[in-house]
């Protein structure tokens, strides 16, 4: 009987928890897309005296400093990984893995070959959605995968570099 009333109490609080994380995500995408509205006009800077974005988010919006760091390098690479920003922005894929793949790209000089098109478009590994390039096979493994499995592939497309743009 008490294995019941906890699967019971379980079964009642798990509905709940998952619309609350549902709203959170949506809340996350609203945010992040004020964020690259106010900052790609450079209000951060003219209007409020701040350089950066993530200090601006700190410090104006009283957020904490990994919520403000992955929203601030979203909106400042957005106009680089404009599939991930989409992802991130329509929430189907987390601000973390996003912000986590747009800053490894960066990192690793990847944006311009994050764009150049496959010869022929890759399959999707979780569904049969064709991905032209490979920022939009990031963008999948961004929205199906855990955030270790983000980084063994991305792992494997910055080891696949060793020429220009060779992503494949």
């Amino acid at each position: 009987m008490k294995g019941t009333d906890r699967n019971t109490q379980a079964a009642t609080l798990r509905p709940q928890i998952d619309s609350l994380a549902t709203q959170l995500r949506a809340v996350e995408a609203n945010l992040l897309q004020a964020v690259i509205t106010y900052t790609s006009q450079g209000l951060h800077k003219e209007c409020d005296g701040f350089s950066g974005i993530r200090d601006w988010i700190k410090e104006s919006f009283n957020l904490n400093e990994a919520c403000a760091g992955q929203i601030a390098s979203i909106a400042r690479l957005a106009p680089k990984f404009k599939h991930l920003t989409e992802a991130a922005l329509s929430g189907t894929a987390r601000i973390d893995a996003i912000a986590y793949a747009v800053r490894r790209l960066e990192r690793e000089g990847l944006a311009v070959c994050s764009r150049v098109p496959y010869p022929t478009p890759v399959e999707s590994p979780y569904s049969a959605a064709l991905c032209g390039t490979p920022e939009e096979l990031i963008r999948e493994y961004c929205i199906h995968s855990t955030r270790s499995e983000l980084a063994e592939h991305l792992d494997r497309i910055c080891a696949a570099t060793s020429s220009p743009c060779s992503m494949n």
